[in-house]
């Protein structure tokens, strides 16, 4: 059985959250970097806020909001 999608404001992701790099809000719209499923950089658009992401996000601890327009995965900063 495969866990349950990410889904932030609706909106499913097709990475595990420990693959999120960080979560970059700008206006209405959050743009979400990540590892894709062949280890490559990739992005999304998603119609929300930051604190929606927060709120989907919360179960995640090492996935934190460093400033009002980003949240980090503390597990990928080097």
């Amino acid at each position: 059985q495969q866990p349950e999608p990410l889904s932030i404001n609706g909106s499913a992701l097709d990475c595990p959250p420990s693959e999120l790099l960080f979560v970059e809000s700008n206006g209405n719209y959050l743009f979400i970097h990540f590892f894709d499923r062949k280890g490559q950089t990739a992005q999304t658009k998603v119609r929300a806020t930051l604190t929606q992401a927060e709120d989907a996000l919360e179960d995640w601890h090492f996935l934190v909001r460093c400033h009002r327009a980003y949240l980090v995965n503390l597990r990928k900063v080097r």
